[in-house]
């Protein structure tokens, strides 16, 4: 088996040196706390061993759980650590791929500053250094096709295609699909392609080795699933779907609690759409340093004679682009689609080893160069190297406490946002945070388990009404609980559940009532000092905190109440830009209406000031919209 994976040797040695330093960077930068989008709800799921959302992510979850019970130190910081080992691993393998690609007898510097580059490229380092699936899922991946290279020469040895070797491919295939199976078919989807010359040349060697891999890998996917069912009838846990019986478990599987069609926009076909990304995808790439990572790499295993080797990482290219590129409104800053580039990006960085070994080979003062200019513009992109460092950041725990502030006793909070649902979910579940708050998700409240889960919490709770779409729930659960004060995320969600209901601004949200007292002012100072303590890296930051600002000041406006708007818009503003803004004061205004921007998932601190010039110009104030107008256009550089 040692021989099998290559373990052993001096270019093992020398990538595992280069593995550690990688390692020792992540875990130097990496998060101690809660993240956001899937990051809260897969660390609450490790640590009360429940389930997260479809396909479920089993084996993340065990392995989380089991870190997380021997991890002497705190929770959050073993859930980290689940990104931080195996996408340093990655490193390991990476270099060793590239030796078996031809390599093995390039200076080691060479080839570990090649390696380092993709390690530290920030989309990469993104992925390894939070709450996140895909660094484990790649990370069982790539020794994946390191096990499978032998068998795509053009005469393969009998180790090659030895049925000890695919059983291995295909158990670690199985154990990729538990953790993201998305990543696990793209990888099998490579090697399987790579594969078909040799399976014309001799099938009766190639079948039975993937009927091997093929037999290892079912039976780890089976264990790996198997899980859920065990752990779907559980209430005291966040269990999604339930999946308990053979008809909940179909419905866990196909995604169908929170499925949407793909590529769906009115007037445009798939290809139009993905057409319509392509330009932001490359802008975006360009900055964060990851196009030269998959530009040049296509070239090193040209140049390297390696061509057909490229059909092992493909798939992993054109999945991990439809995966992302795919989306409407396509906003690159979201992590999950870095995320599913992830693999495609350590396939094409064995191909800038490769470039490198060329590159030396012909001229060797250039290898050096090669090698140290690489590192040079992988570390400068992204906003560079030295500002990336994520111990201190605690802004999903922090909004989730802002929002807490403003909750009255044994209320109802109805949230929609995940960026704010799940950080809730985690302080209130794990950490035992107000557990009088009942929390309602209002993208859940269509699922019948959702409200099982919550009623198990909440025993005091009056029966629910009789079942309908998420809205009529929401709103007979509220009629059905006239003794408990009831909070909304936003105004529009207000809307929503409770039609015509009176608002009272709070903290973050708003209370269902008619007496409000005076409207506070936490919420612009609270949003000031975050964007204040935000580093250039940190775009995802200062996108939700300008969409919190956003949906808060709309109610606000809709109240009639402008000024706490205004203010609120100027303290979404990077501090420069906020510097050179006088915050208005305030004036008499009659009815006013903001200016009708798409919603997006995420918002731009820009938009937030369009939103105030216009403010501005219809309650008089012409000047100060002006200048208001023109620092938008300088916003969302931090």
């Amino acid at each position: 088996m040692r021989r099998a994976l290559v373990l052993v040797g001096r270019r093992s040695t020398l990538a595992a040196l280069t593995s550690l330093g990688l390692f020792v960077y992540y875990v130097a930068t990496m998060g101690r706390d809660l993240s956001w989008f899937d990051s809260a709800e897969l660390a609450m799921t490790s640590v009360q061993l429940g389930l997260p959302h479809p396909p479920g992510e089993p084996l993340y979850t065990l392995l989380g759980a089991l870190g997380v019970r021997l991890w002497p130190g705190a929770p959050l910081v073993a859930c980290n650590l689940l990104s931080a080992v195996p996408g340093a691993a990655c490193a390991f393998f990476a270099f060793r791929i590239a030796d078996r690609l031809g390599a093995d007898r390039a200076p080691w510097p060479l080839v570990s500053a090649s390696v380092l580059a993709v390690g530290i490229q920030a989309t990469v380092w993104d992925q390894c250094s939070r709450i996140e699936v895909y660094a484990l899922a790649v990370a069982f991946c790539l020794p994946v096709v390191l096990l499978a290279l032998p068998a795509l020469e053009p005469v393969a040895g009998e180790d090659g295609l030895s049925r000890g070797r695919w059983a291995l491919a295909g158990g670690l295939s199985g154990a990729a699909a538990g953790v993201n199976p998305v990543i696990a078919t793209l990888a099998v989807l490579g090697v399987l392609v790579a594969l078909a010359p040799a399976l014309r040349r001799r099938p009766r060697r190639v079948i039975p080795a993937l009927g091997w891999a093929s037999l290892a890998g079912v039976v780890v996917v089976a264990a790996c699933y198997a899980y859920l069912p065990i752990i779907g009838g559980l209430r005291d846990r966040f269990v999604w779907g339930a999946p308990s019986s053979l008809h909940r478990l179909g419905f866990f599987l196909t995604g169908r609690d929170f499925a949407q069609p793909p590529f769906s926009h009115p007037g445009m076909t798939a290809l139009e759409l993905l057409g319509a990304h392509v330009g932001p995808f490359l802008s975006w790439a360009r900055d964060v340093g990851l196009v030269w990572v998959l530009g040049l790499g296509t070239i090193g295993f040209v140049a390297a004679g390696r061509s057909h080797h490229l059909a092992l990482v493909v798939p992993a290219l054109c999945g991990g682009l439809a995966f992302g590129l795919g989306n409407e409104p396509y906003l690159p800053a979201i992590p999950d689609l870095g995320g599913y580039l992830m693999l495609a990006a350590w396939g094409l960085g064995v191909g800038l080893v490769l470039l490198g070994v060329r590159v030396a080979r012909a001229r060797p003062r250039l290898g050096v160069g090669f090698s140290v200019a690489l590192v040079a513009v992988t570390a400068i992109s992204g906003q560079g190297v030295t500002t990336r460092e994520r111990s201190g950041h605690r802004l999903a725990r922090e909004l989730a406490l802002c929002f807490l502030e403003g909750v009255p006793d044994r209320a109802i909070a109805i949230v929609e946002s995940d960026h704010l649902l799940f950080p809730l979910l985690y302080l209130q579940q794990v950490e035992h945070l107000r557990p009088d708050v009942v929390l309602v998700g209002a993208g859940l409240a269509s699922s019948g388990w959702f409200w099982e889960q919550l009623y198990a919490r909440h025993p005091a709770l009056l029966p629910l009404p009789a079942a309908g779409d998420r809205w009529r729930r929401l709103a007979g659960f509220l009629r059905a609980q006239p003794d408990r004060r009831v909070v909304t995320e936003s105004a529009a969600l207000a809307a929503h559940v409770a039609p015509g209901s009176p608002l009272c601004p709070q903290t973050l949200g708003f209370l269902l009532e008619r007496d409000c007292p005076e409207v506070p002012a936490r919420l612009a100072d609270f949003v000031a000092r975050a964007m204040d303590r935000l580093h250039a890296f940190e775009e995802i930051d200062r996108d939700i905190l300008a969409w919190v600002v956003s949906a808060q000041a709309e109610g606000l406006v809709a109240l009639g109440q402008v000024e706490p708007a205004l203010r609120l818009y100027w303290s979404s503003a990077p501090p420069r830009v906020r510097a050179a803004l006088p915050l208005p004061a305030a004036a008499g205004a009659g009815p006013v209406a903001l200016p009708r921007l798409p919603r997006l998932w995420l918002d731009r601190p820009s938009r937030n000031l369009e939103r105030a010039a216009a403010l501005l110009s219809q309650t008089g104030r012409s000047e100060l919209a002006d200048l208001y107008r023109r620092a938008a256009a300088d916003a969302d550089r931090l």
